[in-house]
């Protein structure tokens, strides 16, 4: 009788900690999903590699409490540089920043999960033809690739902040890396460093002028999505 009853406790027992290590895993969360709540049944909602629209508070909190999160690009101290009033038509294009002494690489073997830019235009589209995120192993105005979908459609003029959904594909590799972007609305710009750009989603560019255009993203070594 007695081994009966011990052997009915330990199935008991076992089965509560099925139990929990079933719903623990139905739970648990990533780094990056862990610091998102006004966007977080968007990103739920998305498919991988896709990008979705945050807020400046998630971007933040995301900056500071991703392991290993460092920005590039253009660096915070730029960013915050009013930008220029007399806005160009850039759409269309796809653009590069070269600061050298902003030193905007990322790191190798980094994983990129959050953007933000400054819009010089209205509106974006979010399409096939829309804004694109642009990643180069080679250098600053060659070798670029569009990092995960486009990003969803949005208009004014103001800074958004965006992150990706599960994009632990698009690791780098041993080289350090490059950001741009396609843009099919206005970048705005600061008096700054030079600017590369190409017509088109393209992967090579050519100077353009002395200025910088306003964006910026967020990379860690560490996989934000686990």
């Amino acid at each position: 009788m007695k081994s009966q009853i011990f052997g009915s406790a330990l199935f008991l027992i076992f089965a509560l900690m099925s139990c929990q290590d079933e719903g623990s895993e139905i739970t648990k969360q990533s780094q990056l999903e862990a610091q998102l709540e006004t966007s977080v049944s968007s990103y739920l909602e998305a498919e991988d590699n896709q990008w979705i629209e945050i807020t400046e508070d998630e971007y933040n909190l995301l900056k500071t409490k991703i392991s290993n999160a460092s920005v590039c690009g253009m660096n915070d101290s730029l960013f915050n540089i009013a930008a220029s009033t007399s806005y160009v038509s850039n759409s269309g294009f796809t653009r590069a920043n070269y600061m050298n002494k902003a030193k905007p690489h990322i790191a190798p073997n980094s994983y990129v999960f959050a953007f933000k830019y400054e819009a010089g235009g209205s509106t974006n589209e979010g399409s096939e033809g829309g804004m694109y995120v642009k990643i180069s192993e080679s250098t600053n105005k060659s070798g670029f690739k569009s990092l995960g979908n486009a990003l969803p459609a949005h208009s004014g003029k103001k800074t958004y902040y965006f992150t990706l959904k599960n994009g632990s594909s698009f690791r780098l590799g041993d080289n350090k890396g490059y950001l741009g972007v396609y843009n099919d609305t206005d970048l705005a710009h600061i008096p700054y460093g030079e600017s590369y750009a190409a017509s088109g989603n393209v992967a090579n560019l050519v100077f353009i002028s002395y200025t910088s255009d306003k964006y910026q993203a967020l990379c860690t070594t560490s996989n934000p999505w686990e």
